[in-house]
C-alpha cells in the first residue's frame, strides 16, 4: 500500500493538486486540515472556496494532525477510503513540521514526499490577501500578531520603514517573513522539490507529478482536461500580472524594501536554485543595502506596524551618539545605542539630539543623512547607494548628487557605476579637471563656468596637454603658445598629419596615445609598438628607444634601413615583416655585402651567393658567425668597421698537415710551422704565402679541406715515386749478388742473402706506411 504526503507553506494551488491526485479511482488525497471528506471525487463538482472559506474550514481537524502521530493519520486515512489502495495528503504538514517528527522518533519509510514551491513573489502577493481575510477573524489575526513579533525580531531594520495602510504593512512584513522561513525550509529539506507554476500548466510534468508520487498511471486526456479548466484560487498564468516581475513592478516602493530586507541574497540564491528566475530589485533602497535612506524610527514612522509598537519596545527618543569614523566615503558615521548613523561631511559638526527633526528630512532627501541598524549594514549603504541626475549636458558634463555632495561628471567618461569607482580613481579625475565637486548645487555651477577656459594639465615628452571645451589637447612644444578657440580647421588638420597634435575625449585616452606601448617583443627581430595612431616596429638591435626625444629624421634613416616599418594596424605590421625582403645597402665592401633584414644591419660574405629572408633566421646563421661570413650592428658604418677590424680565426688545427683559418669571408690553409702566434700578423702574409705556393684559398669550409686533401695526395704520390726508384736499385744490386753466389762459399751466401732480404722488408714496410689513403671522387 502506497502513502504519499505533499509538503507546502500553502497558497500554492493545493486543493487543484489534490483533485488531480483523487483522479485516478486508486488514490485517496486529503486537503490541508480539511475535513477528510472535503474533497469530492470530481474537479467539476468541486467547489471554488473563496479566502474566507478558507479561513473558516481550514482548521477543522487542526488539533487531529496536531495530536496524531503519521501511523494514526495514514490509518483515518485508510478507514475514509478502504477502497482506495493509495493514500495520502496535500498541504496537511510543512517540511518543518516533518523533520520534528522525524527527529522526535517517527518512522518516515515508505512515504514518498515530495515539496510543492511557488515563486516567493507570487506567494506573498497571495499571502498579503489571506492576512488581510483574517483581520474578523480573531485567532488568526492574534496569530499574525504574534508572527509580527517574531518577523520583526528576525529583521528589525523593518521598523524603519514607512506604510500609509497599518493593516497593509502588517501583512505585508508577516507574508515576508512567511517566504522567507519557507526558503530556510527548503534548503534544509532532503526532499525533491516541484514548482507549483509548472505542474499546473504543463500536463506531462503533472503526469510526472502524480506518477512519481503514486506509482499509478494516469490518463493524459484526465489531466488535461483538469489543466484546462485552471486552478481553484486563480494560481493560473492569466490571472491578475502575468509575471512575478510584474507583481513586483507594481508594488509600491516600501513594499520592495520590506521584500528585500527579509528577502536576503542567499534566500533569493535559493528560490534561483529551485529554477525561479529572480526579481530585478531596481532601484529598492533595501536592494541596494541602503534601507536607511527612510525616515528615522519615531512613532509617526511606525504606523506600518499598527498598534504594536508598544509591544515591541521602540524608542522614539534619540539615544546619545558618538563619532566612529570620519571621512568614510564622504560621511562622519556615528554609533548610537540602537544603530548607527551617518552625516555628510559637507554639513560641518552635526548635533544628532538636538538637530530639528525637519532638518534630518530634507538632509536624508538629499542623500547627506543615512541610518542603519549596524555599523557595517550603513558602510553597505554607503557604499553601494546610488546617484541622482540632476542636470544633464551642461558644458559637457553631467551633474549628479552622490554621497552627500554634488559632482560635475565629464560626459567623455560614459556610463559610470559610481558606486563601484574606487577612490583613487576619483582623486585622478579630480586632478584631470574630468570631475568637479562641490557641497552645494549652485558653487558647482560657478565652478563649471570657470572651468571653460583652456588650462594646462601636464606634459608628457615633447607635448603639452591642454584641457578645454570639454576635450584633451595634446600639441607639440615646438608650436609655440596656441589659442585653440581660434584654430582653424586647415590648420588643425596640418599639426594632425606632422604628428603635432592630437586630441581625446579623456586623459587616460590621449595619454595612451601618446605614451608608446609595447605590443609584442622579439618578433622576427622586432619589437611591435603602439604609438599615438599607428604601429610601429623597431629593430631589436637598436635597443632601448625614446620615441618622444627621437628626431623625425632619425626614424626617416631607420625605415631607410629596414630598422623600423610602420602601419596602421599590427595584423598589417606582422605581415609586412614576414613578407619583406632583405635589402642590399653596400655592395662588395672588402669581400662582404652589407644588407639590411630581420632587423637588423648585417655584413654577409660575397662567397655565400644570394640570401633570402628566410636565411636570416635560419638555423646556418650561427655557422656563419663561426666560420667570420657573418657579423651586424646598428648601422652602415658600424658593420664596416667590424669587418675592417675582423682578426683572423683559427677553425680546425694540423688538418693533413695544415692549419685553417677563416678571414674576412674567406678560408685559408696554411702550414703550421707559417702560422704566426698572433693571429693580428696574419693578414699581412696571406698574399705572399700565397703567391709563393704555401697558401691555399676557397669560399667555404668544405672546399678549402678537398683542396688540403688533394695537395697532400699530390706530395705523398711524389715520394712514394723515390720509394720505387730506390726498390729498382736494391733489386740491381740483388741480381748482381745471384750472379756472384756460385763463387761464394754456402755460409756466406745464406748470411749475405738473409741481409738483402730484411733491408727489403724495411723498405717495403716504409713504403706502406707513408702510401696516402686516396679520397673517393
Amino acid at each position: 500500500m502506497t502513502r504519499f504526503l505533499v509538503t507546502t507553506p500553502g497558497l500554492s494551488a493545493t486543493r487543484w493538486v489534490s483533485f488531480a491526485l483523487a483522479l485516478h479511482p486508486q488514490v485517496y488525497a486529503a486537503h490541508g486540515k480539511f475535513a477528510l471528506h472535503s474533497l469530492d471525487s470530481t474537479h467539476a463538482a468541486s467547489s471554488r472556496r473563496s479566502d474566507q472559506d478558507s479561513l473558516t474550514h481550514g482548521n477543522e481537524l487542526r488539533d487531529f494532525y496536531l495530536n496524531s502521530s503519521l501511523e494514526e493519520v495514514f490509518a483515518a486515512y485508510r478507514a475514509a477510503a478502504p477502497q482506495s489502495t493509495v493514500h495520502g495528503s496535500v498541504h496537511s504538514f510543512t517540511i518543518h513540521e516533518l523533520q520534528r517528527r522525524q527527529a522526535a522518533g517517527e518512522s518516515l519509510d515508505g512515504i514518498q514526499i515530495i515539496n510543492l514551491t511557488r515563486h516567493p513573489v507570487s506567494y506573498i502577493d497571495s499571502h498579503i490577501a489571506l492576512v488581510r481575510s483574517a483581520e474578523q477573524q480573531p485567532d488568526l489575526a492574534a496569530h499574525y500578531r504574534q508572527l509580527l513579533k517574531d518577523a520583526v525580531a528576525h529583521c528589525p531594520e523593518a521598523r524603519l520603514v514607512e506604510c500609509p495602510d497599518p493593516m497593509l504593512g502588517l501583512a505585508t512584513v508577516v507574508s515576508c517573513f512567511s517566504a522567507s522561513s519557507a526558503a530556510r525550509d527548503l534548503a534544509s529539506s532532503p526532499w525533491p522539490n516541484v514548482c507549483m507554476e509548472q505542474i499546473t500548466t504543463d500536463v506531462e510534468s503533472l503526469r510526472q507529478f502524480c506518477e512519481s508520487l503514486t506509482g499509478l498511471s494516469y490518463a493524459d486526456c484526465d489531466l488535461a482536461g483538469h489543466v484546462a479548466q485552471g486552478s481553484m484560487n486563480s494560481h493560473r498564468k492569466g490571472k491578475g500580472f502575468a509575471s512575478a516581475q510584474e507583481i513586483f513592478g507594481h508594488w509600491p516602493p516600501w513594499q520592495r524594501d520590506l521584500y528585500a530586507m527579509f528577502m536576503s541574497p542567499e534566500l533569493q540564491d535559493q528560490w534561483l536554485s529551485l529554477g525561479y528566475p529572480s526579481v530585478s530589485l531596481g532601484s529598492t533602497r533595501a536592494a541596494t543595502a541602503s534601507t536607511t535612506e527612510l525616515v528615522p524610527p519615531s512613532a509617526s514612522t511606525l504606523r506600518c506596524l499598527g498598534d504594536f509598537s508598544g509591544e515591541l519596545g521602540l524608542i522614539a527618543e534619540r539615544p546619545p551618539a558618538e563619532l566612529t569614523d570620519s571621512g568614510f566615503c564622504g560621511y562622519n558615521l556615528l554609533t548610537t545605542s540602537t544603530g548607527a548613523i551617518a552625516f555628510a561631511e559637507s554639513l560641518g559638526p552635526v548635533d544628532w539630539r538636538t538637530v530639528p527633526q525637519r532638518s534630518l528630512n530634507l538632509w536624508q532627501a538629499e542623500g547627506k543623512h543615512l541610518q542603519a541598524p549596524s555599523l557595517e549594514k550603513l558602510r553597505a549603504a554607503i557604499v553601494s547607494s546610488s546617484a541622482k541626475l540632476m542636470d544633464s549636458d551642461h558644458a559637457g558634463y553631467n551633474l549628479v548628487r552622490f554621497r552627500g555632495a554634488y559632482w560635475a561628471i565629464a560626459q567623455s567618461l560614459g556610463p559610470l557605476h559610481l558606486s563601484e569607482v574606487s577612490p583613487e580613481q576619483w582623486k585622478k579625475w579630480e586632478a584631470s579637471g574630468e570631475v568637479l565637486k562641490s557641497a552645494e548645487l549652485d558653487p558647482l555651477y560657478v565652478l563649471l563656468d570657470q572651468h571653460a577656459a583652456p588650462r594646462l594639465v601636464e606634459s608628457i615628452g615633447q607635448f603639452n596637454i591642454i584641457a578645454w571645451n570639454n576635450k584633451f589637447h595634446a600639441l607639440a612644444q615646438g608650436l609655440g603658445s596656441v589659442d585653440l578657440s581660434q584654430l582653424s580647421t586647415e590648420r588643425r588638420q596640418d599639426w594632425i598629419e606632422a604628428g603635432q597634435y592630437l586630441a581625446g575625449a579623456t586623459l587616460d585616452e590621449l595619454r595612451a596615445s601618446l605614451q608608446p606601448r609595447l605590443c609584442e617583443s622579439g618578433y622576427i627581430g622586432f619589437n611591435l609598438i603602439a604609438f599615438r595612431d599607428r604601429s610601429l616596429a623597431l629593430a631589436e638591435i637598436l635597443g632601448p628607444v625614446d620615441l618622444h626625444a627621437e628626431q623625425p629624421g632619425q626614424l626617416a634613416e631607420w625605415k631607410d634601413a629596414n630598422l623600423c616599418l610602420e602601419s596602421d594596424s599590427l595584423d598589417r605590421l606582422k605581415t609586412e615583416i614576414q613578407t619583406r625582403e632583405p635589402k642590399l645597402l653596400v655592395e662588395d665592401y672588402l669581400g662582404f655585402n652589407i644588407i639590411s633584414g630581420a632587423g637588423r644591419i648585417i655584413g654577409v660574405s660575397r662567397d655565400i651567393g644570394g640570401v633570402r629572408r628566410l636565411d636570416l633566421i635560419g638555423p646556418q646563421v650561427k655557422t656563419w658567425i663561426a666560420c667570420g661570413q657573418w657579423v651586424q650592428g646598428r648601422s652602415i658604418a658600424e658593420v664596416q668597421n667590424a669587418i675592417q677590424m675582423m682578426p683572423a680565426l683559427v677553425i680546425r688545427q694540423d688538418f693533413l698537415g695544415w692549419n685553417l683559418i677563416g678571414w674576412r669571408g674567406r678560408f685559408y690553409a696554411i702550414s703550421p710551422v707559417d702560422t704566426p702566434n698572433n693571429a693580428a700578423d696574419l693578414p699581412s702574409r696571406l698574399e705572399r704565402l700565397y703567391e709563393s705556393g704555401q697558401c691555399l684559398w676557397a669560399k667555404s669550409l668544405s672546399e678549402i679541406e678537398i683542396l688540403c686533401q688533394d695537395r697532400s695526395f699530390l706530395e705523398l704520390n711524389c715520394e712514394n715515386a723515390n720509394l720505387h726508384r730506390q726498390l729498382a736499385e736494391l733489386r740491381g744490386r740483388l741480381q748482381q749478388l745471384e750472379a756472384t753466389v756460385a763463387r761464394v762459399p754456402a755460409v756466406r751466401i745464406l748470411t749475405l742473402y738473409r741481409r738483402i732480404r730484411s733491408k727489403l722488408g724495411r723498405v717495403a714496410r716504409g713504403i706502406r706506411r707513408r702510401l696516402p689513403l686516396r679520397r673517393a671522387s
